[in-house]
């Protein structure tokens, strides 16, 4: 049945302060402006919004919850962590200028820099994350610290490694520690 625009001297039914500007396609109520649906050229009432358009309580609910202190801390540690990949890793030679985690031929220090934007793309994904998503974050942070201590131990030839490293490894762990510190949490 299409839907009927109604004169400005009727009222909506749920604000009778508000003119009505449509009747509701599959209940025939009065709408305002603020209830009015329109939905592919038909107006809907929210109570009466097709199942395949009404929006899932789930998802909005999410996005509304603001984020727990373990899980904004858990991201600070990720951010140092990718951060720490832009500077210098060895003191000369092979990883020293900037992004010296990212270089080529492939080393440690580049899986720390792919674990740790990994584990830092999967925090920025969840607002309020479910256990399994916290414990990928932690299994990633740990890859990142792993493969850090890694590129500490096993330097290129003939240089030591520098600051980066160290605060990489210790970001990782940190990190990790704080992700299952979330995923160990009792449910909301």
């Amino acid at each position: 049945m299409p839907t009927e625009t109604t004169k400005g001297t009727e009222r909506c039914e749920q604000h009778p302060g508000s003119v009505s500007v449509a009747r509701c396609a599959r209940c025939e109520r009065t709408l305002c402006i603020a209830c009015a649906v329109p939905v592919r050229g038909v107006v809907f009432g929210p109570e009466c919004l097709p199942a395949d358009v009404a929006v899932d309580g789930g998802d909005a609910e999410e996005r509304r919850r603001p984020r727990s202190g373990w899980w904004l801390a858990a991201g600070a540690a990720l951010t140092v962590l990718v951060g720490s990949t832009v500077f210098p890793w060895t003191r000369f030679g092979t990883g020293s200028g900037w992004f010296g985690g990212w270089g080529f031929p492939l080393r440690w220090s580049t899986l720390t820099a792919l674990s740790s934007l990994g584990a830092f793309l999967t925090w920025l994904r969840r607002r309020s994350p479910g256990s399994v998503t916290a414990w990928i974050v932690a299994a990633l942070a740990v890859t990142a610290a792993g493969a850090a201590e890694l590129a500490i131990s096993n330097s290129p030839p003939f240089t030591k490694a520098a600051l980066a490293p160290w605060v990489a490894l210790v970001a990782g762990v940190t990190g990790a520690a704080l992700a299952v510190a979330v995923a160990r949490r009792p449910s909301d």
